[in-house]
């Protein structure tokens, strides 16, 4: 009973369990299990989703990128991430500290610059500053 006493660590016991059951707080409270997490290059010509940072290697987006890297050469080819880190979801906090998604840089942007970046991403639409040779761009579609 004394432990029931000290409200500092029900929270503590509960923001951990929280965090060891993350995958129901992400179905139930966000709706969804599989978060993907979005990278942008600092020029905003290269956009990518993965479901963590090691798995861009794996995917046919990797192609795209080093498409990119070749056509800009001198452009900050740095993947920043623009998933916001929001405190406030206390169950990701486990995430957020182990997660290397959440070590890369951050980029803020506007909500008309994150449609924009989305819908160039879902419409596979590369004209958005023509990020890669006409060749790769033909292999996309």
């Amino acid at each position: 009973m004394k432990i029931l006493k000290h409200p500092l660590i029900i929270a503590f016991v509960f923001i951990v369990l929280c965090n060891i059951f993350s995958g129901y707080f992400k179905f139930f409270i966000e709706g969804n299990l599989y978060d993907f997490k979005y990278y942008v290059t600092q020029d905003k010509k290269f956009v990518t989703e993965a479901l963590n940072l090691e798995s861009i290697n794996n995917s046919t987006n990797y192609r795209y990128y080093l498409a990119y890297r070749k056509a800009y050469p001198k452009a900050d080819t740095t993947l920043y991430r623009i998933n916001p880190l929001l405190l406030y979801r206390f169950w990701r906090w486990a995430e957020y500290l182990i997660s290397p998604h959440w070590k890369q840089p951050y980029m803020e942007m506007s909500y008309k610059e994150w449609d924009k970046i989305m819908m160039q991403m879902w419409n596979n639409d590369n004209k958005y500053g023509n990020p890669f040779p006409k060749d790769i761009v033909s292999l996309q579609k």
